[in-house]
């Protein structure tokens, strides 16, 4: 598994039912977004996960959620209706028990918080801007979260059912945009844990129109 795919690059796009602005939104929030993206993530099986090249990058998640994932590098585009947030993590990782021999693993809660928080704990550069204006970013770290993964899942294919694991990234929760395109682009540099250069542009386009969320 090569650890560019491990390096998650997603935009949650969530319709929000109140009125709490982009700075008010408490973390405890923020990080139930994260782990809601990493689950819904992980437990997708083979060619259908965001993270191989045939994957949707647009999926749905239960609470009328719309989750945009691509690999670092990989542009996406997807359509909400108006009066939906984004929730975007222009960097983001986990680690989990099922990454054996990997820089992902963690044997216990505590590895795999060490692990994840290496990870991101690397980067020099965590920028995201929308529409060529910056977004604040909050650093935050999710649960212990479980997954239930399917066979050939993107974790490791020789490893199903349950894994354990913690996420840590750098996320946003958006306003509503207004009908139209959206750019939100992503600019990530630093180190991974072994000291390699890491270093990836992207860019997520939203589409605005009445209606249903549609790819």
């Amino acid at each position: 598994m090569s650890r560019a795919v491990r390096i998650l690059l997603a935009t949650v796009v969530a319709l929000v039912l109140t009125a709490t602005s982009a700075g008010a939104t408490p973390v405890k929030t923020l990080s139930s977004l994260l782990a809601a993206l990493w689950t819904t993530t992980v437990e997708i099986p083979g060619a259908e996960n965001p993270l191989n090249a045939g994957g949707n990058h647009c999926l749905t998640a239960p609470q009328r959620i719309l989750i945009v994932v691509a690999g670092p590098g990989t542009d996406a585009t997807c359509r909400v209706r108006t009066g939906t947030k984004v929730f975007i993590s222009p960097f983001t990782v986990e680690c989990s028990t099922a990454e054996v021999g990997t820089s992902f693993y963690g044997a216990n809660r505590r590895a795999l918080r060490d692990c994840a928080r290496n990870w991101v704990g690397g980067l020099d550069t965590h920028r995201l801007s929308l529409d060529a204006k910056p977004v604040p970013l909050t650093y935050v770290e999710t649960g212990l979260l479980v997954y239930n993964l399917p066979p050939n899942n993107v974790l490791n294919p020789e490893v199903t059912g349950r894994a354990l694991s913690v996420a840590a990234g750098w996320v946003a929760l958006l306003h509503p945009l207004p009908p139209g395109n959206h750019i939100l682009a992503l600019d990530v540099a630093g180190k991974d844990p072994d000291g390699n250069p890491l270093s990836f542009r992207s860019t997520t386009t939203i589409v605005v129109s009445p209606g249903h969320p549609r790819r």
